[in-house]
């Protein structure tokens, strides 16, 4: 599993999403790679909201060992990636630290 702290500003919401229900879109590190994780924010919030930065914990549990060797040399800390439903940019990223286990 991959366990990534982020900072994530969401730029094309119709609404805002409630933190109370799993948060759970699809991160693009780029070339195409793309993993779903689980968003959890890292303060008290109700809802993400359009246009504002929130730090977050993001647990990629698909990323096993093929997968960290696909996606390894694109996960830096200061790396930056897009957050997606779908082909959708919905917003954006930058890592501020990672750890992987098996």
């Amino acid at each position: 599993m991959l366990l990534l702290k982020a900072k994530i500003l969401f730029d094309k919401l119709s609404n805002e999403i409630s933190t109370k229900s799993i948060i759970r879109p699809g991160f693009n590190f780029g070339n195409n790679i793309i993993f779903s994780g689980s968003v959890i924010p890292l303060n008290a919030v109700e809802a993400l909201a359009e246009g504002e930065w929130y730090e977050v914990e993001i647990e990629m549990n698909t990323i096993e060992k093929d997968a960290m060797k696909a996606v390894g040399h694109l996960v830096n800390i200061g790396g930056g990636f897009f957050i997606q439903i779908g082909v959708q940019r919905i917003g954006k990223g930058e890592i501020i630290d990672f750890l992987y286990y098996d």
